[in-house]
């Protein structure tokens, strides 16, 4: 079977073709009737005959087939002799079909048909019945036309609707894939590598064990926080209502009060104005300062700028998202002995996002073995949020260091 195009569902059925091949039933039909009256002869039973080739010919190439049908009405309307007016059904059948395939070629389809019955008004002047015929002819031909184009605008409506549900489908998912990774994924890393730095602090005194103090409990409060967000997630994958009562509280439990949530759905509509502040980046910074700092890394976040500015929920949690990536990328391979910098700049409408710091060579194959804390995804994402909201992100990396820019428009 000839090869269809994926718009034409209807011709993969098998039912369909079996049914375009049985059209010719009725000429059969007529054709016995009219042996049986006396009125049948040769020519009778060749358009038997041609009308079950065209109707075969129409299941197997329904265009090819459609116009043999067409060229059989023809010839059956200029043809003196007596033959089955049964044929028409085959017509009817041939132009639904080739509406359906294409409009502008179904009627082209009819307008040849319906020419070859109005010529017997002339070829024939003493049938009485010609006229009704060339009447009837043209309605039926009509219906077809616009049954035949109803069933492929129809099936193009469904098709559509279908590759609508399947894009939000793969929209969701990669969302959800985005807030897996910067909301829970770093904060898995983050329980990794620091408890990776109690492992190798072999000194004993008293400010070791203070400062184990120190991380054990921001680890517990990065486990709290990445349970809360995990368990935001699957709430949002249940599909349970926002204003869920005593969820938000819920949730909120495992949010220490100096931190912001990380989760990067926000509250406020997307495309909805809301404010980011410079307290709010500095409470953000202190939180991730404190990480960069348990794992053994000097430096400071800075914020300046504004104190605050008009965005979008969607830029702010962008925003957030990629600051994220940012120290989750140096946890994982900034060089201890050279420190980290980086610097958020806040201005109407736009803000501008800088980090840089060294690299580790050889210790990262040694100690941390990249599968298991990365998926080499983070910086992509982060790209495709940013230009997707207009903005830019760019990385430049050498032997010595690592350094990210980011440009991002707040409205």
């Amino acid at each position: 079977m000839p090869k269809m195009s994926t718009s034409k569902q209807l011709l993969w059925d098998a039912r369909t073709r079996v049914l375009l091949a049985c059209a010719s039933i009725p000429v059969m039909i007529e054709t016995a009737y009219l042996y049986g009256i006396g009125d049948g002869d040769d020519t009778t039973m060749l358009f038997m005959l041609l009308a079950i080739v065209g109707c075969l010919l129409m299941a197997l190439l329904p265009r090819i087939g459609g116009w043999a049908v067409v060229a059989l009405w023809t010839a059956r309307c200029v043809v003196p002799a007596t033959t089955p007016f049964s044929p028409l059904f085959c017509l009817l059948m041939a132009v639904t079909i080739m509406a359906y395939l294409n409009i502008g070629m179904a009627l082209a389809a009819a307008v040849v048909a319906e020419a070859a019955t109005a010529a017997r008004i002339w070829l024939y002047p003493w049938d009485s019945s010609v006229f009704v015929i060339v009447c009837a002819t043209a309605a039926f031909l009509m219906v077809a036309l616009w049954l035949g184009s109803m069933m492929g605008w129809r099936e193009r409506q469904e098709i559509e609707e279908r590759e609508h549900a399947e894009l939000v489908r793969r929209v969701a998912d990669q969302q959800l894939a985005t807030q897996l990774h910067h909301s829970v994924a770093n904060d898995l890393t983050t329980i990794l590598l620091l408890s990776k730095q109690l492992q190798s602090d072999t000194d004993g005194s008293d400010q070791r064990i203070a400062n184990d103090h120190d991380t054990i409990t921001l680890i517990e409060q990065t486990a709290q926080e990445s349970l809360a967000k995990v368990r935001t997630l699957i709430a949002g994958l249940d599909r349970q209502p926002a204003t869920q009562p005593n969820a938000a509280e819920r949730f909120a439990g495992h949010q220490p009060p100096d931190r912001q949530p990380a989760s990067p759905t926000a509250t406020t509509p997307n495309g909805q104005l809301t404010m980011i502040t410079a307290d709010e980046l500095r409470s953000v910074a202190a939180s991730h300062d404190a990480r960069l700092h348990a794992n053994g890394l000097d430096g400071a976040t800075i914020i300046s700028g504004e104190a605050s500015a008009a965005c979008t929920a969607e830029r702010k949690a962008a925003l957030l998202d990629i600051l994220r990536e940012i120290v989750g990328n140096m946890m994982k391979y900034a060089d201890p002995a050279a420190g980290y910098c980086i610097a958020v700049t806040l201005t109407p409408g736009l803000t501008t996002l800088s980090a840089s710091n060294g690299v580790r060579q050889a210790a990262v194959a040694t100690t941390m073995p990249d599968d298991a804390l990365s998926g080499g995804t983070g910086l992509d994402r982060c790209r495709r949020i940013a230009a997707g909201l207009g903005g830019e992100f760019t990385t430049e990396h050498d032997e010595a260091s690592w350094s990210t820019l980011l440009k991002l428009p707040l409205a």
